[in-house]
Formats: structure tokens, sequence, C-alpha cells
């Protein structure tokens, strides 16, 4: 995307590219430019460019969910590992609960959605949002957290009630 823009800019030289279509997308075709006042030209680049520019940005959204499974994958590959190595007075203890599956679907919610955040930021919601770990609608208008990972192109949206919470202290009981 940022190639191609750049490119753009820089004065090179643009490139002819011929092409069939369909008489009804050729119609089509026509008829859009003609409502925008462009040459047909002028929308079939802006088409192509947006198309290049949502595979672009699906490539890196499935990249970060796969970097996520494959991430809680080696969690659970060393949970187990620990357990098969713990000494032989210890196999008698329950096993540890499990790290949940990958969801089925990039909207299940759920704490997995946010595995491996690095940190929250507060942002003000611009439309209605589903909270990512709870599922509960978050209204435009209110604060949500736009959780930051190191994965290019994944983020996740939450709600206050389903950040992190720090590890409380224990006061010290002295007798």
């Amino acid at each position: 995307m940022l190639r191609r823009r750049k490119a753009a800019r820089s004065g090179k030289k643009e490139r002819v590219l011929h092409t069939r279509v369909p008489e009804v997308l050729e119609e089509e075709l026509k008829r859009l430019a003609t409502n925008l006042r462009l040459p047909v030209s002028n929308v079939v680049r802006a088409i192509l460019e947006d198309a290049l520019d949502t595979m672009d940005a699906v490539g890196r959204r499935a990249e970060g969910e796969l970097r996520g499974a494959a991430e809680m994958l080696e969690t659970e590959r060393q949970r187990l590992r620990q357990r098969s190595l713990a000494a032989p007075g210890q196999t008698d203890r329950p096993p540890a609960p499990a790290t949940p599956p990958p969801p089925s679907s990039p909207r299940t919610p759920g704490l997995h959605r946010i595995a491996g955040a690095i940190a929250f930021t507060p942002i003000v919601l611009a439309e209605d949002t589903r909270c990512a770990v709870t599922g509960e609608l978050l209204a435009a208008g209110s604060q949500g957290f736009l959780a930051l990972f190191t994965e290019p192109g994944r983020q996740e949206i939450v709600g206050p009630g389903a950040l992190p919470r720090p590890p409380t202290s224990q006061p010290e009981n002295n007798p």
C-alpha cells in the first residue's frame, strides 16, 4: 500500500494495463464513472488500489491471529512438558486447567482474544462495538481500550471491566 502511493507521488511513469471484462461489468464501470464524473480508468485504478489495500489488511490480521494461536499452543506445550517432568510425588494432584482453545471464529469473545497483549490504551469509541473479552456492547462515545500487540495488524477493543487487574498485595499477619 505504502509503496504504491510513494511510487505514484514520486512521478514514476504509470503503466497501461489492458484487460478483458464482461459487457455487464463494463457498463457498471462506465455508469459509476459517469455518476462520479471521473474517467473510467481512474475508477478502475481506485477500485484496484482499494482491493489491494483490503487484501493487505486482511493478510496482516490473519497473520496476527495465527501468531496468537501459535503462542497459545507453545504455552500449552510447555505446561505439558513441565507436568511430565514433575517429581513423582506431584502426579497425584489434579491437572491444571487447560488454556482455552483458539476461537472458532474471530468474533468469539473470551480472554484468549487478548492473550499476548503488551498494553492497553484508552480510546473513545466512534461506533457501537462489542468487547472482545466479554462480548458486552460498548456504546459509541463511551470509553474503551485498545489492546496493543507486537504482531503487526493485530488489535482488539475491550471495555473497562475486561482489563487485567494488577495483583493485590496481601497484608502480612504479624502475631
